[in-house]
C-alpha cells in the first residue's frame, strides 16, 4: 500500500469508529435579514393508546412587512406502491396566538393537502408572531414485525422562507415505553439521510432537535399498546419460531475480514485514478458540460437539484418559459412550463427530459406531471449516466454500483431478524450488522471517475470556486453580458443561489424573460427565493409520494419519509 493509500486507510478507519458514537452537532447559525422566516418551529406529537395523535405545532413567525396571516399545507392522502391510495382522518383543526386567543381560520382540501389558512381578511400583522396548530390524526401509526413506529415529517419542504430552528417531542403512552424504545432523526431535502439532528429518549418523552430548515423523526415503541387503525393492506404476522442461545466472540472476526475485503476493492476499483492537488478558479463552465452532468460528476450521482438545473438551463437557452402561479386563495405556488422555440443542440438525456414534459403538449403544470415523471424518472437517469460513461467520464454507471453494494447491506441485514427468532446469539447479530452497515457505507464509495473525470472535476471544483465567491472576482464577471441567468443553473447544482444572488443584488434590475412571476418590483434575492420553492416543487415531483415504510429496518430512513411534511409561507 502506497503513503496515500495507508493516509486514507487511517481516515477510513476512523470514520468507521465514529460511526458506533452518539456525537453532537454543533448548531449552524443563520444570518437573519430583512426577509420573512420562521424563528423556531416546535411540534409535539401525543400518541394515544387508540391509535390517534394529536398534534400541536408552534410556529414562531417574523413578517418584516404587514400580512395577514400564515397558512400551513399537511399531507392527507398518500399512495401505496400498488398504485392505490389512502386518506388520514384529520379533524378538530384549533389555532391560538401567543396569548392562547383564537385564531380566525378556514380550511379546505386541496389535491392530496388539507390546506388551512390562518389569519383575518380585514387585519394584520407585523414583527414576530407566534401561531398554535392544534389537531388529531388517526392512521398515522405504522406496525412492523419487532415494533409500532411513529415515521413522521415534522415541518414538510414546501416553506418558501427559512427556519433556524426545528425542536419535535413526542409522547408516548406510558404503556408503550420499553427498553427497546429507539429514535432517530433525519435533516436536509427530501430523500436526505443527513442526520444533523440530536434525540434524547427518556421513558415515555422523546424529543429531537436541528438547526437545519427540515426535520423527519422516527420513534419505534413497543407492539401491541396502540391500536391501529385498519387500512387496504394486511400486516405481516408474527413470527413464533423456536430460540436457542449460543454466543462466540470470534464472530467478530467476520465485519473485520469484510471490512478488508472492501477495504482492498476500493483501493483496487474504487478510488479515482488520481487526487486533485490544487484548485484553481475557473471562470466559465467546463467545456461541452451540461448542467446536469457537471452536477453528476461532481456529487456521482444525478439528484433533483440536477433536474431542476435542467429546467432553468431549458429557459435559459429559450426552450421553455416558467410562469409562477398561485393556487387559488390560499397562497401555495404551482409552476407551469410552457414550451418556447424548438430545441436543438440536445444531449440523449435532455431529449428524453424534454420529450417528457412537451412531447404531446405546450406546457405543463409540475403539478400534473407527477405520475408521468415517476414513470420516466429512471430512463431520464440512466441516459444521463449512460451519456458521461459514453464520452469517458465514468467506467460504469455510479448508481448502479452503489446500488451493487447498497443491496447487499440490506439483504444481509435480513438475516438479523432470522438469527434473532432461531438462534438468539448478541454477537452473531452484532457481527450480521456490522457487516451490513460496511457495505452500505462502502456504497457511497464504491463508485469512481476515469482520469478525464477528474481533470473535469478540478475544472468544476474551480468553477465552483469562481461562483461561490463571485464578488471576489468581480472583475472577471462584470463585462459579461446575462452572466447571472447564464451561470444561475450551475448555481443550483452547487447549491449556492443565496451567494450567486446576493452578489448581484443591487447590479440585476430586471426579472428573466423566461419566469412570470408575482413580483411588483425585482430583486435576485427575491427571485431566487422562488427558484428555491420551484426546485422544491420539481424534487416533490421526481420524488414521489411515501407512507407506509420503516425508518429504521434496512437503512430505509430519509428525510421526508413517512407521514406529515407539506409547508406553508404568509399571505
Amino acid at each position: 500500500m502506497d503513503k496515500m493509500g495507508f493516509k486514507f486507510f487511517k481516515k477510513l478507519l476512523y470514520f468507521i469508529i465514529l460511526l458506533f458514537f452518539i456525537f453532537l452537532f454543533c448548531p449552524k447559525a443563520e444570518a437573519q435579514n430583512n426577509d420573512e422566516y420562521i424563528k423556531n418551529f416546535t411540534s409535539q406529537i401525543n400518541i394515544q393508546k387508540d391509535g390517534s395523535i394529536e398534534v400541536s405545532e408552534s410556529i414562531d413567525y417574523y413578517f418584516p412587512e404587514s400580512k395577514h396571516g400564515i397558512y400551513r399545507k399537511i399531507p392527507i392522502i398518500y399512495q401505496e406502491s400498488e398504485n392505490k391510495y389512502f386518506k388520514l382522518d384529520l379533524s378538530d383543526v384549533k389555532i391560538t396566538d401567543e396569548t392562547g386567543v383564537e385564531v380566525p381560520f378556514t380550511e379546505t382540501q386541496s389535491g392530496s393537502n388539507l390546506e388551512i389558512k390562518i389569519g383575518d381578511v380585514d387585519k394584520t400583522v407585523s414583527g414576530e408572531k407566534k401561531y398554535n396548530i392544534q389537531y388529531q390524526i388517526i392512521g398515522a401509526i405504522n406496525r412492523f414485525s419487532d415494533n409500532d413506529e411513529l415515521y413522521w415529517n415534522v415541518t414538510g419542504f414546501d416553506w418558501p422562507v427559512n427556519i433556524l430552528e426545528v425542536n419535535a417531542e413526542v409522547l408516548l403512552p406510558k404503556e408503550a415505553v420499553s427498553a427497546s424504545t429507539q429514535a432517530k432523526c433525519f435533516t436536509g431535502n427530501y430523500g436526505s439521510k443527513d442526520e444533523n439532528c440530536t434525540n434524547s429518549v427518556k421513558n415515555e418523552k422523546i424529543t429531537f432537535k436541528t438547526n437545519e430548515k427540515y426535520l423527519t423523526i422516527v420513534v419505534g415503541f413497543l407492539k401491541g399498546v396502540v391500536t391501529i387503525s385498519e387500512r387496504q393492506y394486511v400486516s405481516k404476522p408474527s413470527s413464533g419460531l423456536a430460540v436457542k442461545r449460543y454466543e462466540n466472540w470470534w464472530f467478530f472476526l467476520l465485519p473485520l475480514l469484510v471490512f478488508g475485503f472492501l477495504l482492498y476493492k476500493f483501493l483496487q476499483i474504487g478510488r479515482d485514478p488520481f487526487q486533485i492537488k490544487t484548485i484553481a478558479p475557473e471562470f466559465a463552465a467546463p467545456k461541452d458540460l451540461k448542467p446536469a452532468e457537471i452536477g453528476v460528476i461532481f456529487d456521482e450521482k444525478a439528484d433533483p437539484e440536477d433536474l431542476t438545473s435542467t429546467i432553468i438551463d431549458f429557459a435559459v437557452r429559450g426552450f421553455l418559459k416558467i410562469k409562477e402561479e398561485k393556487k387559488g386563495f390560499w397562497g401555495g405556488k404551482d409552476y407551469t412550463l410552457i414550451k418556447d422555440k424548438a430545441p436543438t443542440g440536445l444531449t440523449d438525456f435532455e431529449q428524453k427530459f424534454y420529450d417528457v414534459l412537451f412531447e404531446v403538449r405546450t406546457s405543463i403544470k409540475l403539478s400534473e406531471i407527477r405520475e408521468e415523471m415517476a414513470k420516466e424518472q429512471k430512463n431520464i437517469k440512466d441516459s444521463l449516466y449512460n451519456g458521461l460513461i459514453k464520452n469517458g467520464y465514468f467506467p460504469s454507471n455510479p448508481e448502479k454500483v452503489r446500488q451493487k453494494y447498497l443491496w447487499a447491506g440490506i439483504i444481509i441485514s435480513f438475516f438479523i431478524p432470522a438469527f434473532i427468532f432461531t438462534t438468539f446469539s448478541i454477537s452473531l447479530n452484532i457481527s450480521i450488522g456490522l457487516v451490513a452497515a460496511l457495505f452500505i457505507i462502502f456504497s457511497k464509495l464504491m463508485p469512481r471517475r476515469t482520469q478525464k473525470g477528474v481533470e473535469a472535476l478540478g475544472k468544476i471544483l474551480g468553477f465552483k470556486e469562481f461562483i461561490s465567491k463571485a464578488e471576489k472576482y468581480r472583475s472577471q464577471w462584470a463585462e459579461k453580458e446575462n452572466i447571472f441567468e447564464d451561470y444561475l443553473p450551475y448555481a443550483i447544482v452547487f447549491g449556492v443561489t443565496e451567494k450567486w444572488a446576493k452578489t448581484f443584488e443591487n447590479i440585476y434590475k430586471e426579472p428573466p424573460e423566461w419566469y412570470e412571476g408575482n413580483w411588483s418590483t425585482f430583486n435576485t434575492i427575491v427571485f431566487v427565493h422562488s427558484l428555491n420553492s420551484f426546485s422544491s416543487s420539481v424534487s416533490s415531483v421526481s420524488a414521489g409520494a411515501a407512507g407506509g415504510s420503516s425508518g429504521f429496518s434496512g437503512g430505509g430512513g430519509f428525510s421526508g419519509g413517512g407521514f406529515g411534511g407539506g409547508g406553508g409561507g404568509s399571505w
